[in-house]
């Protein structure tokens, strides 16, 4: 099982809870790992705290993302795969956990199974790492995975996940770039899209931090939602996978509810959802657009308008886009 496996974690100005981090990959009790550190532009004492691993642990390295790429984790994790060695990779977060025997637990798992991936449970801990808030997804698998991950029904944090690379350089793009949440969510269900297989382990081996930094947890609930509008539109319109009737009417009524629910509670990003989705869609009509925009219109001076919100439908229920 001697198998190099690239730990890639993206960081910004997280030097305060990257040491704990970092301290959890260096009580593996699998021993052959990299850490690659991907510093998205910080300025706190990130280089210094590198500095003091590297020297510590020279499987411990430090690299900043290139100037001429977009900021942003993805941009990270994406530059942190390019430039790793490992056959096996696991993007980690800055601010989570690894229990010691979490890549000796998958890697075995993974020994034993022809699979693409394997999961693993995942904790939530708020302030010390003993106040275990519960399981962040108490179901992983299903018999219908990639429809139960796209409704999340079923799930998983990108810190457990272990994969093989060369599962990985299959895939035309990783992290989508322009998203700032749901990345995660986007991009296992391109994966599982893609017929990706994997095994779900029953062992808790993350353990994921609650706090105010998070973008999981972030108040911004407008930009947060619009993240989550955008990451269903990249999959229903995702010409590189064809996806069944249940899964398409699924995300479609999602994209028409989420859109109606930016009207209503008159958000920041109701223009932009119009413009991407409802006025270039085949399923709409000339009626049901007008009524979209006078429903826009309506709400944000009145704050009501019902009975445009209602005329907004679908014409047909093919699968045009």
């Amino acid at each position: 099982m001697s198998k190099l496996v690239s730990i890639i974690i993206p960081t910004y100005n997280r030097a305060h809870l990257l040491r704990e981090t970092l301290d959890s990959v260096l009580t593996q009790t699998y021993q052959e790992w990299e850490c690659l550190v991907i510093d998205d532009g910080s300025t706190d004492d990130t280089p210094e705290l590198m500095q003091y691993y590297q020297e510590k642990d020279a499987r411990f390295s430090y690299h900043k993302r290139p100037g001429d790429r977009p900021k942003g984790a993805n941009t990270c994790r994406n530059y942190g795969f390019e430039i790793s060695k490992g056959e096996y990779v696991n993007w980690f977060d800055d601010d989570d956990l690894m229990q010691p025997e979490k890549l000796e637990v998958q890697l075995r798992s993974m020994s034993l199974e022809d699979v693409h991936f394997c999961v693993c449970r995942t904790h939530i801990f708020e302030g010390e790492k003993r106040n275990i808030l519960g399981l962040r997804f108490k179901e992983q698998s299903s018999p219908n995975p990639l429809m139960d991950y796209l409704k999340m029904k079923i799930g998983w944090m990108t810190p457990s996940v272990l994969w093989k690379r060369k599962t990985l350089e299959n895939f035309d793009e990783l992290f989508d770039e322009e998203l700032n949440a749901a990345q995660e969510w986007e991009f296992h269900s391109r994966a599982l899209a893609y017929g990706c297989q994997y095994l779900a382990i029953d062992e808790t081996l993350d353990l994921i931090r609650k706090h105010n930094e998070s973008i999981s947890y972030h108040n911004d609930v407008a930009s947060r939602e619009w993240n989550y509008f955008l990451a269903r539109l990249k999959i229903y319109r995702n010409g590189k996978f064809t996806l069944d009737q249940a899964s398409h009417t699924y995300l479609a009524d999602y994209l028409l509810n989420s859109f109606k629910k930016m009207i209503v509670t008159r958000s920041a990003f109701m223009m932009k959802a119009y413009s991407i989705y409802i006025l270039p869609s085949k399923r709409m009509g000339p009626g049901a657009k007008i009524n979209a925009l006078l429903a826009i219109m309506s709400f944000r001076v009145f704050n009501k308008g019902n009975l445009f919100l209602q005329k907004i439908k679908y014409e047909t229920l093919t699968k045009s886009r």
